[in-house]
This record gives C-alpha cells, structure tokens and sequence, in this order.
C-alpha cells in the first residue's frame, strides 16, 4: 500500500502547506523553468570545479615529469662519474701493482 503522507514529488509537482496540511498542485513553467536552472547552476559549479582540479592536477604531473627528466640526468651524470672514478682506481691499482713487482703476474 503507497504511504500517502510522502510520495515522490516529481519535478511538476509543488509542495505548498495550508494550515498545517499539505497540498500539491502541478509547478507552473517558470516554476519548473527556475528549478533546472538552479540545477544546471549547480552543475556549472561543480564541473568548473572538477576543470580547475584537473588543470591542478595536470600541472602538477607535468611538474612532476621534468623534475623526474632532470634526476635521470642527474643519475646518468653520476654513473658516468662512477665509471670515470673506477677506471682511475683500476689504472691507479694497476700502477701500484706494477711498482710492488707485480707486473710479472699476469
């Protein structure tokens, strides 16, 4: 059985209260007119809100990405470093072992 004291309101139906009782009577085109333009407000604010977050966002990530651009650079630097330094110590050892007499182990 439909519970008469709360039915759905549909968006042509207006709610109007008379003495403590409740009556409904169809919305008048501008009443219905206002609602959706209210509506479609609502929803304006909220995507403009979403756009500006995803333009946040997409800033961030291409922050992001040249920062990350500019430390694989900076960690091909130190491996050229680190290969550079380890050539030295493998020619410096190389010439510590030759000055002990190593040189005729090979």
């Amino acid at each position: 059985m439909k519970n008469w004291s709360s039915p759905a309101v549909p968006i042509d139906i207006h709610r109007q209260h008379f003495d403590g009782c409740t009556a409904y009577r169809p919305r008048s085109a501008f009443e219905q007119l206002e609602s959706l333009q209210d509506r479609i407000a609502v929803l304006e604010a909220d995507l403009e809100a979403k756009d500006e977050r995803i333009a946040h966002l997409e800033r961030d990530r291409d922050r992001l990405e040249d920062r990350t651009a500019e430390l694989e650079r900076h960690v091909e630097d130190l491996e050229d470093e680190i290969s550079r330094l380890e050539s030295l110590a493998n020619v410096a050892l190389k010439g510590r072992v030759e000055s002990l007499g190593g040189g005729m182990l090979r």
